[in-house]
């Protein structure tokens, strides 16, 4: 249910300690050059909204998300700046604050983290 700031903050830093370090301009590359499945393709390499790809904001945060998580992007901010412009998750930037963005990040964590540590 309902996350405390502390819990908020405990996130994040496991979420930021975990990341690869690498810059977002690094991070695009990579994966662009990579063939990424059709939905990254069109979101982070050509930038193109939800909207344009016509996909569900939640289902499309939710896709981007766990992608670039199991890429060994965590940071919070880098995710919040390789999101499209109609992310549910940028309607409010201040992250922290934002519960669907936390909640989101939180969820596809415990997944990742499951599938990192295998």
């Amino acid at each position: 249910g309902h996350m405390t700031v502390v819990e908020f903050e405990e996130l994040r830093k496991e979420l930021v300690k975990r990341d690869s370090g690498k810059p977002v301009e690094k991070i695009k590359e990579e994966i662009c050059t990579k063939s990424p499945p059709k939905l990254i393709k069109e979101i982070i390499c050509e930038n193109k909204t939800y909207a344009d790809v016509n996909i569900d904001r939640s289902r499309g945060d939710w896709h981007v998300i766990l992608y670039l998580m199991k890429h060994g992007v965590t940071d919070p901010d880098k995710i919040l700046e390789l999101l499209p412009r109609d992310s549910k998750a940028k309607e409010n930037e201040k992250w922290n604050t934002q519960k669907y963005f936390v909640i989101t990040l939180s969820k596809a964590w415990s997944v990742v983290k499951k599938y990192l540590e295998a």
